[in-house]
């Protein structure tokens, strides 16, 4: 986070460490805070070394002094009653006068007094450490999450503290379209107690719609968004998502382009979704998350789910083309091939589930994925074996009978008021029939049972209202979903029609051609075999001797870091007047949004060796373009070529890494 604007870098400083630090520290998953840039407030006591010589004086007694004037101590705990205090000793330095005016002792009959042999003012500590926005000195918040913390819910936490919710951003907008356009004030009158308690709750809205960090900043002052690490999480799960959503698509297409059967397809389809919503189970039960790793698993095994569903859907038609009645073709197809499928897949999960007892980065890295791609591959199988039967023996037909009932008579009809008629018609009647006691006591409970009858009444006349209302609703889709269907079949039947028949001449011309093949390959074993093992050796000496090694592919995430080093011994303020043109020459680049530059270097953090006051890092933001990897290295090439020109700096490119495996400490001997 980047805070800018306010009268000077001590009062940005000042709100950022008191008002926006601890409101962040307060947000559920956050683990710290830290604040860096801009200017802390220091007071600083210079000593004339003649005058404390002359008085006889010594820094660790004035030290000393100093210490025993400014105290906040703990001074123990006080019980009245049931009540417990906690007692401190405070006595610390208001303002500087103050401190000037503190008593160092008596020497000739004279209060020595530490303004009489020092100089005490107000200043900042030593800069080795100056953050940039845009050319615009700074002030950064870097915010850590939990350890165990989700980052993605952590990052939305935080960016809802700091920038609002929806609902809060949209209220803030209203309010200021208000002032844009004020309305006319009426004269001021006495208001009613009505009103006033709408005026009241009108504030309370409005406290509680404009209660997030970025509205309530002083005037001036903006905070802004440098770096979101979540942001990449949700576009990457998001691309993950739609590529298996795309791959099934193309799968249920492909199916249907070879098994040219509309019913089939549609059986075998069901396959997916199925083995998809049952692998969400174990994912649960085993504490695997929607990452990107797991989301891949689910992408690779999208083409094996329907695997296992093809093979049971063949079996059962092929026993039914043999002159098997439905139930017993689904029954001997399913019982030919269920060991096969069970031995494939099983073949298939013995090669990804060793993953998951893998040690160390790749066991981190792949595990997730293993154990996703194990539980698709088990649903699937419980799918071909169980549901695909079940569906397959199924015949769906729809019956052409004449209702019972006309469309005008459903929706006109009620049966509760029939029900009502008939219970008053019936209480009456045994009221009649009755005699003595009995009518005595049928009187007196003849109200209760009316207004029981009353009330279910309306609860029936309220269900059959509602069930109507939904038949009505139903139908309507229906109509709309018959139309939809209808336009698109004749609008999609000719060139449907046309790839299948073009695709089904060249599948049965391939099932010509294939047998030649296979008899050419029978008899020339030889140049088979060499045309097999000649590209093996090629591929294996040749081709895989050059091929890049690296752990982790690098990404693209529209961000990356310019590292500048100067000569060593070059103080933070000349290294930030130094690369102030790399600035000015970044921002006039048409594909970044914003550069956050980092001079100096932080000694609270561990770092590497080269890191000093004459080193800097820039991170530079691209705008959200379709194309940001082009956008990107267009973006690298022209800032190498122009770097190149700038003398004495040495400069280094990189990307922001998904993965670290650094430990917190490392100790190189």
């Amino acid at each position: 986070l980047g805070l800018i604007g306010g009268k000077d870098l001590y009062f940005t400083r000042y709100v950022a460490e008191e008002n926006i630090k601890r409101a962040l520290e307060t947000v559920d998953g956050v683990a710290a805070v830290k604040v860096i840039g801009g200017l802390e407030e220091e007071i600083r006591v210079e000593l004339d070394e003649q005058k404390i010589t002359l008085m006889g004086l010594n820094i660790q007694q004035i030290r000393q002094r100093l210490a025993q004037e400014n105290v906040n101590l703990a001074g123990g705990e006080l019980k009245e009653g049931q009540t417990e205090y906690i007692v401190r000793t405070l006595n610390e330095f208001k303002s500087l006068d103050e401190i000037a005016n503190i008593s160092l002792g008596f020497q000739n009959g004279r209060d020595i007094r530490l303004k009489d042999i020092a100089r005490v003012y107000r200043t900042h500590k030593e800069r080795q450490i100056i953050t940039r926005l845009n050319g615009r000195e700074s002030v950064e918040l870097e915010v850590y999450k939990e350890g165990d913390a989700n980052i993605v819910e952590v990052a939305r936490r935080v960016r809802e503290k700091i920038f609002g919710t929806p609902a809060q951003r949209a209220f803030v907008s209203q309010l200021q379209q208000r002032k844009k356009f004020p309305q006319i004030q009426k004269m001021p009158r006495k208001m009613t107690r009505q009103e006033r308690r709408k005026m009241m709750l009108q504030r309370l809205k409005k406290r509680q719609m404009t209660d997030f960090i970025a509205y309530n900043l002083p005037p001036g002052m903006k905070i802004v968004l440098l770096t979101d690490q979540s942001v990449f999480i949700e576009n990457s799960i998001n691309e993950v998502k739609k590529t298996a959503i795309w791959g099934g698509l193309l799968a249920v297409i492909v199916l249907f382009m070879f098994l040219n059967n509309i019913r089939t397809t549609l059986i075998v389809a069901v396959a997916i979704p199925i083995s998809i919503i049952a692998t969400f189970a174990p994912m649960q039960l085993f504490h695997v998350s929607l990452n990107i790793m797991s989301l891949g698993g689910l992408a690779l095994g999208i083409g094996m789910l329907v695997d296992n569903s093809i093979v049971v859907t063949e079996s059962i038609f092929r026993c039914m083309e043999e002159g098997d009645s439905l139930l017993p073709a689904v029954i001997r197809g399913v019982s030919e091939v269920g060991a096969a499928v069970t031995a494939s897949t099983l073949t298939t999960i013995a090669v990804f589930f060793p993953i998951v007892f893998v040690k160390g980065v790749a066991g981190q890295i792949f595990g997730d994925l293993a154990m996703t791609v194990v539980f698709s591959l088990l649903a699937s199988l419980g799918v071909a074996l169980f549901v695909i039967p079940m569906l397959a023996s199924r015949q769906f037909r729809i019956s052409q009978s004449t209702p019972d009932i006309s469309f005008q008579e459903f929706f006109t009809r009620f049966h509760s008021f029939d029900q009502f008629r008939q219970s008053l018609h019936r209480s009456l009647h045994l009221q009649k029939t009755a005699t003595g006691w009995q009518r005595v006591l049928r009187i007196g409970f003849l109200p209760f049972q009316w207004l029981y009858f009353l009330a279910r009444f309306l609860i029936f006349f309220l269900l059959n209202l509602v069930g109507k209302l939904l038949t009505l609703l139903l139908f309507l889709i229906g109509i709309f979903v018959k139309a939809l269907m209808w336009l698109v079949q004749h609008s999609l039947a000719i060139p449907i029609r046309w790839a299948m028949r073009y695709f089904q001449m060249a599948l049965h011309r391939l099932y010509d051609v294939y047998p030649g093949i296979i008899r050419w390959a029978l008899q020339k074993k030889s140049t088979v075999m060499a045309a097999a093992i000649i590209p093996f050796l090629i591929a294996v000496f040749i081709l895989f001797p050059h091929l890049g090694r690296e752990l982790i592919p690098q990404v693209h995430q529209g961000e990356f870091y310019v590292e500048l080093t100067l000569p060593v011994g070059t103080p933070v303020e000349t290294t930030v007047q130094t690369i102030a043109p790399i600035e000015r020459m970044i921002l006039q680049e048409p594909d970044v949004e914003k550069i956050a530059t980092v001079a100096g270097v932080d000694l609270t953090k561990i770092t590497t060796g080269e890191a000093g006051e004459h080193t800097a890092k820039i991170t530079v933001t691209l705008k959200r373009n379709r194309n940001i990897i082009a956008a990107e290295e267009r973006t690298l090439q022209h800032l190498r070529a122009r770097l190149a020109n700038f003398s004495g700096i040495k400069y280094k490119i990189s990307r922001p890494v998904l993965f670290s495996f650094k430990t917190p400490i490392e100790v190189h001997i």
